[in-house]
Formats: C-alpha cells, sequence, structure tokens
C-alpha cells in the first residue's frame, strides 16, 4: 500500500506541474496579446489628441481680428489656460494691452489679478472693447495671442 501512494503523489505533483506550466504559456500569450494591441491603440490615440488640440486652436484662431468685450477676454483667458498651472505652460502666451500696461499670460495661476480693479496693470475692463490677433509660427501653430484695448 505505501508504494501506490507514492505513485499516487507523483502523479498529483505531475499533474500539478503540467497545470502550472499551462498557465504560465497562457499567462505569456495574453500579456502579449495585451502589449500588441496597447501598440496599435497608441497611434491613434496619439492622432486623437492632436485632432483635438487642433480643433481647441481652431476655435481661438476664429477670434482673430474680432473685436471682443473685456469680459470676453477674461472669459477666453480662463478657457484656453484652464488646463495649464504652475510649470505646466500653455504651448502659446496670451497678452493684454488694457490701455495702461501689457501682461503676458500662460498660465492661469495668476488670472484672478485681471478682475481686481485697484491692480491698475492687470485689471481688463468688463465693458472695453478689445481686438484681438492671432500669431502662427511656420508649421501653423499659435505662438500667441495679443488683446488690445480699443
Amino acid at each position: 500500500m505505501k508504494r501506490r501512494n507514492k505513485a499516487l503523489s507523483i502523479e498529483w505533483l505531475l499533474i500539478i506541474a503540467v497545470g502550472v506550466v499551462i498557465s504560465a504559456i497562457l499567462i505569456t500569450v495574453f500579456i502579449m496579446a495585451v502589449k500588441r494591441a496597447r501598440k496599435s491603440v497608441e497611434p491613434a490615440m496619439e492622432e486623437m489628441s492632436a485632432a483635438g488640440a487642433a480643433l481647441k486652436d481652431a476655435n481661438l484662431a476664429s477670434y482673430n481680428g474680432e473685436e471682443v468685450t473685456g469680459e470676453d477676454v477674461r472669459n477666453l483667458l480662463a478657457k484656453y489656460l484652464d488646463d495649464y498651472s504652475g510649470t505646466y505652460t500653455a504651448p502659446y502666451t496670451m497678452s493684454v494691452n488694457n490701455g495702461t500696461s501689457t501682461s503676458s499670460y500662460n498660465t492661469r495661476d495668476n488670472l484672478s489679478k485681471t478682475k481686481d480693479a485697484s491692480d491698475a496693470d492687470h485689471y481688463i475692463k468688463p465693458n472695453r472693447l478689445f481686438g484681438v490677433s492671432v500669431t502662427r509660427n511656420a508649421n501653423g501653430e499659435i505662438v500667441s495671442v495679443s488683446f488690445t484695448a480699443r
């Protein structure tokens, strides 16, 4: 009887070893499939991000040559600089000449100053009219947007 128990335990060990090997092969195949799927999806994700950025920039470019109010200037600054703060700066600079001085913004950090009437250098009067000028580089990317008081 002892011999039979040893034979059964060896059979079970072989079955477990085969199960472990098959599991390892299945896991490896699954990991390779996930890597392939990720490689095929990454270019599409990058293209979608670029298309989204281009659409956002295209909307900003539509203001070129237009005349907007100070409230619109504040809203545009908030809208297009909302994603940028601290060391993360926008790919373009937005400058405002409020008639007193010119201020440049490429993050949302100082936008609260545009509503502070006691800060004449940054204050944007809500009902004042501003001309918009969009500047592009050689690649057609927006590098700056200027708002000039009229």
